[in-house]
This record gives structure tokens, C-alpha cells and sequence, in this order.
């Protein structure tokens, strides 16, 4: 999960109450703002100045709980950033 803010912040209204205990209890509630400062320090998204290592992502273009965008935020700020990254 690349960005904590954009994976809860993602959850359609109707199945918000279902993640309650869940996402917003253990992740935190982006609505809060003290919260969501803390959500974006542990997620990778903010933090792709810090890695060092050449990143290989794998993803499922099809995959219905996580949006194929958020590994292509990844490889793209990584590679804005003159890093190595790809993505299958």
C-alpha cells in the first residue's frame, strides 16, 4: 500500500461504516488531520527519496482492492527522480 491517505480515502461511502474498525482504526482517518500527516509519513508515496534499492513492482491490472495507479505513482516518482523502476 503506497499511499495510505489515497486507500482509505478510496472506499466508496456505502462501505465506509464496513472499514471502520478496520482501516480507520488501524491505518488512521484522513479526515483527522493529525492523522492523515501520519498516514503519509509511513506511506512509500512520500517517501520515494528514501529508497535506494531498484524496485521490480507487480501488479494484477485487473485487481479490484488496489488501483494499478498507485504503483504507477511509484515508478513514476521514482523514475522522475532518475531512479530505476518497473512495473509488470
Amino acid at each position: 500500500m503506497s499511499d495510505l491517505v489515497d486507500l482509505v480515502q478510496s472506499v466508496i461511502p456505502v462501505a465506509r461504516r464496513l472499514v471502520e474498525n478496520s482501516y480507520l482504526r488501524h491505518i488512521g482517518d484522513p479526515e483527522d488531520p493529525r492523522q492523515r500527516a501520519g498516514m503519509l509519513a509511513l506511506s512509500s508515496i512520500s517517501r520515494v527519496d528514501d529508497i535506494t534499492a531498484p524496485v521490480l513492482l507487480i501488479h494484477g491490472a485487473d485487481d479490484v482492492r488496489v488501483a494499478r495507479r498507485r504503483a504507477d505513482r511509484i515508478v513514476d516518482a521514482l523514475r522522475s527522480r532518475g531512479a530505476r523502476a518497473s512495473i509488470c
